[in-house]
């Protein structure tokens, strides 16, 4: 206020000079103002300072009681941890005769695991050679079973080629030998039918042999009355009297000679027609009898056919048997290759599970190794802190508990 006051008439009326002794009156009062708030300020961070100071006394001392406490505590502690380490040493001791033991036992263990696999090595080995022996054998066995299997089955194709051409042949045959008995077929029939036209006509033949003798009795008959009549009418042509004969008589003479030359011109038309009937029967038998030499002739080449088709079957079922044994072969090479992978299988396996082993004999020697290095360390670093008796403690259980102390490992897979 007092600044806003003065210098209100700096602007009217003053002089520099009353200026500047107005300037310096005013810095004077701003100066005792400040002076007034900072020893304001330092009582207030004197008293902070004091209250401070104060707290940190009783702070002090209850630091102090609870130290005494903490020391008679610790030295309790320390008279707890004397008679625990006594203890502790009296557990050491015995620890370390049964470590000792366990030592003992465990170099025994390697000493006996090393045997073991030193024999197994030596029968693995000579497992292995045997193996290789086979090996090698069961090789030139395929090598040689494959060559076999490839002629044969060349072999078994040319047989095959060759099958079938003659059952294309035979089939043929077959095809044409069947145009055959149908022509065959025919031929029987038409045989059969001049069989009964053969018996028609023998029958019929029959029948005019009966007539002919019947003929052949009248015409000796008739013959023996014409010589009768001859012998009759002979005296009177030798009498030379035959111009005293009636006219009558002449005229039945002549028509009885003329039905005799009738007659005999009818038998001998009946004659020429048994003769031409029996060459016309004597054809058909010759036609017969060379119907039924082809007949015979196309019968024995069909049991020649069926004897060949016999042997083609035959000759099939042989070339299925021979592709059932090639089937069974490469079954069996199949079989032999399978046992040869299997082989090899079972020796990479084997081959893995040394590497196995020898990583877990590796695994062994290091945790046998931690062991004593554990116990060794358990036995550096006594007297132990307080708190440390339960680790202690548990590290030994687990020591102790471990399967490598109780039991050999067992380096080989199942």
């Amino acid at each position: 206020m007092l600044v806003g006051k003065a210098a209100c008439p700096l602007d009217s009326t003053t002089t520099p000079g009353q200026q500047q002794n107005v300037r310096h009156e005013n810095s004077m009062i701003v100066d005792g103002h400040k002076k007034e708030s900072s020893n304001m300020r330092l009582r207030e961070k004197y008293e902070t300072v004091k209250s401070m100071r104060s707290n940190e006394v009783q702070e002090a001392l209850l630091r102090e009681c609870e130290l005494s406490s903490i020391i008679m505590e610790l030295k309790k502690r320390i008279t707890e941890l004397e008679a625990s380490r006594e203890h502790e040493r009296e557990i050491h001791k015995r620890e370390s005769f049964y470590v000792i033991k366990e030592n003992e036992c465990l170099k025994q263990q390697v000493h006996m695991s090393e045997k073991m696999l030193e024999e197994a090595r030596t029968k693995y080995d000579k497992e292995m050679k045997v193996m290789q022996a086979r090996f090698s054998v069961m090789e030139d066995r395929l090598l040689k079973e494959k060559q076999r299997a490839k002629e044969r089955e060349a072999e078994y194709e040319r047989v095959t080629q060759d099958l079938c051409h003659s059952l294309f042949l035979a089939q043929k045959e077959l095809e044409l030998y069947a145009e055959q008995n149908k022509e065959l077929a025919a031929v029987k029939q038409s045989l059969e039918d001049t069989k009964i036209n053969l018996s028609i006509a023998k029958n019929e033949c029959s029948l005019w042999q009966d007539v002919l003798r019947r003929r052949e009795m009248f015409l000796l008959l008739e013959r023996e009355t014409f010589v009768g009549l001859q012998c009759d009418w002979s005296p009177m042509f030798n009498r030379r009297c035959f111009h005293h004969i009636e006219e009558k008589q002449r005229q039945l003479v002549k028509s009885g000679a003329e039905q005799l030359v009738d007659r005999m011109n009818f038998e001998l038309s009946m004659y020429d027609e048994i003769k031409s009937l029996l060459l016309s029967n004597a054809k058909v038998s010759m036609e017969n009898r060379s119907l039924s030499a082809k007949h015979c002739a196309k019968s024995q080449e069909l049991s020649r056919l069926s004897e060949q088709y016999e042997a083609v079957s035959l000759m099939f079922s042989q070339y299925m048997r021979d592709v059932e044994k090639t089937q069974s072969d490469r079954i069996e090479s199949k079989t032999w290759l399978k046992a040869l992978d299997d082989a090899t299988i079972g020796y990479v396996l084997h081959q893995r599970d040394c590497e196995v082993a020898d990583k877990l004999r590796k695994w062994k020697d290091g945790l046998l190794e931690a062991h004593k290095l554990l116990r060794a360390l358990l036995k550096r670093y006594e007297p132990f802190q307080k708190g440390d008796e339960v680790f202690v403690s548990r590290v030994i259980e687990c020591l102790s508990s471990a399967p490598h102390v109780k039991e050999p490992v067992n380096v080989w897979l199942p």
